[in-house]
Protein backbone atom coordinates (compact mmCIF):
# COMPACT_ATOMS: atom_id res chain seq x y z
CA UNK A 1 0.00 0.00 0.00
CA UNK A 2 1.27 3.47 -0.88
CA UNK A 3 2.29 5.77 1.94
CA UNK A 4 -0.13 8.54 2.85
CA UNK A 5 1.79 11.81 2.55
CA UNK A 6 0.26 15.14 3.54
CA UNK A 7 1.44 18.66 4.24
CA UNK A 8 0.05 21.35 6.54
CA UNK A 9 0.69 25.06 6.92
CA UNK A 10 0.38 26.26 10.50
CA UNK A 11 -0.10 29.96 11.31
CA UNK A 12 2.26 31.69 13.68
CA UNK A 13 1.07 31.25 17.29
CA UNK A 14 1.78 34.91 17.99
CA UNK A 15 2.96 38.01 16.20
CA UNK A 16 6.61 37.96 15.24
CA UNK A 17 6.83 34.17 14.99
CA UNK A 18 7.08 32.41 11.61
CA UNK A 19 4.62 30.23 9.73
CA UNK A 20 5.46 26.54 10.03
CA UNK A 21 5.01 23.87 7.39
CA UNK A 22 4.85 20.22 8.40
CA UNK A 23 5.00 17.12 6.22
CA UNK A 24 3.40 13.91 7.49
CA UNK A 25 3.97 10.39 6.18
CA UNK A 26 1.52 7.74 7.41
CA UNK A 27 0.47 9.98 10.30
CA UNK A 28 4.05 10.54 11.51
CA UNK A 29 5.92 13.83 11.25
CA UNK A 30 8.41 13.47 8.39
CA UNK A 31 9.74 17.02 8.50
CA UNK A 32 9.01 20.65 9.17
CA UNK A 33 10.35 24.02 8.17
CA UNK A 34 9.74 27.75 8.44
CA UNK A 35 7.80 29.41 5.62
CA UNK A 36 8.40 33.07 4.78
CA UNK A 37 4.81 33.53 3.52
CA UNK A 38 1.63 31.53 2.94
CA UNK A 39 2.24 31.33 -0.81
CA UNK A 40 5.83 30.19 -0.37
CA UNK A 41 4.75 27.73 2.33
CA UNK A 42 2.19 26.15 0.02
CA UNK A 43 4.82 25.90 -2.72
CA UNK A 44 7.27 24.31 -0.27
CA UNK A 45 4.62 21.76 0.76
CA UNK A 46 3.82 20.93 -2.87
CA UNK A 47 7.52 20.36 -3.64
CA UNK A 48 8.18 18.31 -0.48
CA UNK A 49 5.13 16.06 -0.94
CA UNK A 50 6.03 15.42 -4.60
CA UNK A 51 9.64 14.59 -3.65
CA UNK A 52 8.56 12.22 -0.85
CA UNK A 53 6.15 10.48 -3.22
CA UNK A 54 8.95 10.12 -5.80
CA UNK A 55 11.31 8.68 -3.19
CA UNK A 56 8.60 6.30 -1.97
CA UNK A 57 8.14 4.95 -5.50
CA UNK A 58 11.89 4.61 -6.00
CA UNK A 59 12.32 2.74 -2.71
CA UNK A 60 9.71 0.16 -3.78
CA UNK A 61 11.44 -0.74 -7.05
CA UNK A 62 13.10 -4.16 -7.22
CA UNK A 63 16.87 -4.23 -6.91
CA UNK A 64 18.87 -3.64 -10.09
CA UNK A 65 15.91 -2.02 -11.86
CA UNK A 66 17.88 1.09 -12.67
CA UNK A 67 21.27 0.90 -14.30
CA UNK A 68 23.52 3.77 -15.20
CA UNK A 69 25.85 3.41 -18.14
CA UNK A 70 28.61 5.81 -18.94
CA UNK A 71 29.27 6.61 -22.57
CA UNK A 72 32.44 5.13 -23.97
CA UNK A 73 35.12 7.77 -24.07
CA UNK A 74 37.35 7.86 -27.15
CA UNK A 75 41.03 7.28 -26.42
Amino acid sequence: MAARIHGALYPAPSEGLPLIIAIFKDGQLAGCNIAPSEAEGEAMIKTAVAELQRLEVMSNLPANTISVRRPVQPR
